[in-house]
């Protein structure tokens, strides 16, 4: 996907968050990595429906909820980072 016409921020972006995280919103996921055989191979699994957690007799919602929590970024002033990335780049 192109990012404002120009190029595909990624991982810019990825080492932009770990050096200036005040410019993205972080909230607390489930995650995992999907280590099955096809096309979802090594796909991110974000698990957002907090709800789940209520329904713990249910065998098959451990495979969603007993994940590692972890900082996940769900936005980014986007502005911001393209100048800061470009600056960086530009130095």
């Amino acid at each position: 996907k192109k990012f404002g016409g120009r190029f595909s921020p990624h991982d810019p972006l990825a080492l932009t968050a770990l050096l200036r995280p005040d410019l993205f919103t972080f909230r607390e996921y489930a995650v995992t990595v999907s280590l099955a055989e096809g096309i979802t191979r090594g796909q991110t699994i974000v698990e957002r429906r907090y709800w789940l957690e209520e329904f713990k007799e249910a065998p098959e919602i451990s495979t969603y909820i007993k994940r590692p929590r972890i900082q996940v970024a769900v936005d980014v002033r986007a502005g911001e980072a393209v100048e800061y990335i470009l600056g960086a780049l530009s130095s």
